[in-house]
């Protein structure tokens, strides 16, 4: 009869210690899983800018194939193109250089490629361990330029 009680006695205090040691391992694995999906949200974020960034481009790319010397218009172009996911009218942190080739220089043919880049110097991770990380990106279109006799639009 002293065997079946401590038998059972062992039996459950086992069982306990295995709830116990199974807490331990979710506790320890879910830190990691969250880390993980915080890593895979801030690549999303990264992503959704970088496209808004790259349309930002086109849409300058668009507008210099038909006028390349327009460089006000090209950056106004790519200016108003977004507000979300990052503001393209901030002129701090978002950078519009001059085309390549600068039409306004030099003169620019019918055929000519012609290079919109546009970047962003401040973007901010969210991830735990790296919230102080700023990565700059950066997006560049190249077009043709289709005409130079067209009147442009204001």
């Amino acid at each position: 009869m002293f065997a079946f009680i401590k038998k059972a006695f062992t039996r459950a205090s086992a069982d306990r210690s295995e709830q116990g040691q199974s807490f331990t391992e979710m506790a320890i694995s879910m830190v990691f899983i969250l880390i993980l999906l915080a890593g895979v949200v801030d690549l999303g974020r990264m992503f959704w800018v970088f496209v808004a960034l790259r349309d930002a481009a086109q849409e300058g790319a668009s507008y210099a194939s038909f006028c390349p010397a327009d460089i006000s218009g090209i950056e106004s172009r790519v200016r108003n193109s977004s507000t979300n996911p990052v503001n393209l009218a901030d002129t701090t942190n978002i950078n519009v250089p001059r085309p390549d080739p600068d039409c306004s220089m030099v003169t620019c043919n019918v055929g000519d490629a012609i290079t919109i880049r546009v970047s962003n110097l401040t973007f901010r991770m969210s991830m735990p361990f790296m919230g102080g990380v700023n990565i700059p990106l950066s997006a560049s279109v190249t077009d043709t330029i289709l005409s130079t006799t067209l009147t442009c639009p204001p």
